[in-house]
């Protein structure tokens, strides 16, 4: 009885160590404000943020360019690392942009795709976790991120506006 005990017990512990039932992650929204064609020199802030952050997961709006996405993930994200950050593709829509970087040690990209709307594109992620035992249970989560900017002002104008795109 006391063998029956402690057997079920060690299971139980190396069950535990071996499947952890959570994981903390850090998911990051940012606003670039036009990034980077008013003042690409900000990249240094904005390492600065994400160093005191270092965040799993970073979503940010309006973006202007591919390559204000290019100087983010290479000098903000990976500036010290061995590339731990990749990006979600980039897509030029009609305004500015949305782009998603994560880490690559904890999620991958599992879909993409653009939601077209009167102004700016709604930008919608999935991932999924990179589970230390997904190789052994063939099962993850999947994470749905959406990034959207929708008309500012106060005018019944741009209130019409944003019912219509949200």
């Amino acid at each position: 009885m006391i063998f029956s005990y402690r057997l079920t017990v060690i299971l139980f512990i190396l069950f535990l160590k071996l499947f952890p039932a959570q994981d903390t992650i850090k998911v990051t929204y940012y606003n670039l404000l036009n990034f980077p064609v008013q003042e690409p020199d900000r990249i240094d802030t904005l390492k600065k943020v994400l160093d005191f952050i270092k965040p799993d997961v970073l979503v940010v709006n309006e973006l202007t360019s591919f390559n204000g996405g290019v100087m983010i993930k290479n000098h903000a994200l990976n500036a010290d690392t061995n590339n731990t950050y990749a990006s979600a593709v980039f897509y030029d829509g009609p305004d500015t942009d949305n782009l998603l970087f994560y880490n690559q040690s904890k999620f991958g990209i599992f879909s993409q795709k653009q939601i077209s709307t009167t102004l700016r594109d709604i930008s919608e992620y999935v991932l999924y976790y990179k589970s230390p035992h997904l190789s052994i249970s063939n099962d993850t989560t999947l994470i749905y991120i959406y990034s959207l900017h929708l008309k500012a002002g106060n005018s019944p104008t741009s209130s019409e506006r944003r019912n219509q795109d949200a």
